[in-house]
């Protein structure tokens, strides 16, 4: 008789456990939220039945971390505080598709256009103080070196660009591969005194910066014959002696920084993106999920999931936050992938985030900017 009350004692307290709970218990949900939106603010209103809502400009925190800089579809590049204020709005004209740069240095800020105009814009209060027109549009990130801004276009052009006054310094054309996507390459890295970027044809270039961009070696990830889709449009990682980047079709592909070579790869389709995060190394297949796997190429752990392209990831501390063009933004554990917060207030996130300390600035498809306090 005391099995069957005890049974019985059993089904009523597992009755009484709400379905969160039991989702809790289950890995699915977590009973904690690690991303807390503090403001939010709209800056694009998209018209209504029109095609699917998408702004790809990424946000970036100054360098003091007390304003946040953003660019949007209506090509305004747009200054906050902190508390959501905007201190000054320029208009570029055409929509801002890259992630602006802040030089502390020059007080100044880099945005290029999707109409291939670069502009260098007064951190202080946004007046242009130089354009420079390139060939191309201009869709990644710049990256900055003894004066020069390096950064790249949908035509495979590499253009170094004096900060002082926006003049040409000198400029690569690599040939662009006639069918293939014009988001297929990534923006430039520098490692010393040498720079690596990817190409639409599955390429990854490394170029000497002290010879005017002389090619030091170039690795083709890709065999434009074989495949459809051969983008190398993840931006390089680059640790020791290794490269890590990737290919469309090839994966994570980790090279010798010095040479090219290929030391190993792991088969997963159309990773955009890669992070390393203490001697782990994380990336998302849109066909094969979220993926965590160890310096030699060994998994670790792989988590399934279905809410479309995915952006860069961010690890902090046991906070791994990941933006989806489809789904919009999800946190999860670093170390095992168990799934904590999902945020999504409509259209997804095609941009990638801003991180500065426990502050994550992101800007939504819904045209509205968001900032977030890590927990």
């Amino acid at each position: 008789m005391k099995y069957l009350i005890a049974f019985l004692t059993l089904i009523i307290l597992n009755s009484c456990v709400s379905p969160t709970m039991h989702q809790v218990r289950n890995g699915e949900v977590s009973p904690r939220k690690v991303i807390v939106p503090l403001w939010s603010k709209k800056l694009v209103k998209h018209q209504r039945f029109s095609q699917k809502n998408e702004e790809f400009s990424t946000p970036v925190f100054d360098k003091t971390g007390k304003r946040i800089i953003v660019g949007t579809s209506e090509g305004k590049l747009i200054c906050f505080n902190l508390k959501g204020q905007t201190l000054w709005t320029t208009n570029l004209k055409t929509s801002i598709n890259s992630a602006p740069l802040h030089l502390k240095q020059f007080n100044l800020i880099i945005a290029g256009t999707i109409g291939g105009k670069l502009y260098g814009v007064d951190a202080d209060s946004g007046k242009k103080k130089w354009k420079f027109q390139g060939y191309g549009s201009f869709l990644g990130k710049p990256v900055y070196k003894n004066g020069v801004v390096y950064i790249t276009t949908t035509r495979n052009m590499l253009y170094a660009i004096a900060v002082d006054d926006g003049s040409l310094h000198w400029s690569k054309r690599n040939e662009t591969v006639d069918g293939y996507t014009v988001r297929g390459h990534s923006s430039p890295v520098i490692d010393g005194n040498h720079l690596f970027m990817g190409l639409s044809d599955g390429q990854i270039l490394a170029v000497d910066l002290q010879k005017r961009g002389q090619t030091l070696w170039k690795k083709a990830l890709e065999d434009p014959n074989e495949e459809n889709y051969i983008d190398a449009d993840a931006d390089a990682v680059i640790k020791g002696d290794k490269l890590y980047t990737a290919s469309y079709n090839k994966g994570l592909c980790v090279l010798d920084k010095n040479t090219g070579e290929l030391i190993w790869n792991y088969r997963a389709y159309g990773i955009t993106s890669i992070t390393l995060h203490k001697d782990k190394i994380y990336f998302v297949s849109p066909s094969k999920g979220i993926h965590c796997l160890n310096t030699s190429g060994k998994l670790i752990w792989r988590q399934n999931i279905d809410l479309g392209t995915p952006g860069k990831i961010v690890v902090k501390g046991k906070r791994m936050i990941i933006p989806f063009d489809q789904g919009g933004i999800i946190a999860l554990n670093p170390d095992n992938g168990f799934f904590y917060q999902r945020f999504d207030p409509g259209d997804g996130i095609s941009s990638n985030f801003a991180i500065f300390n426990n502050l994550i600035a992101a800007l939504l498809n819904n045209g509205s900017i968001y900032l977030f306090k890590i927990t």
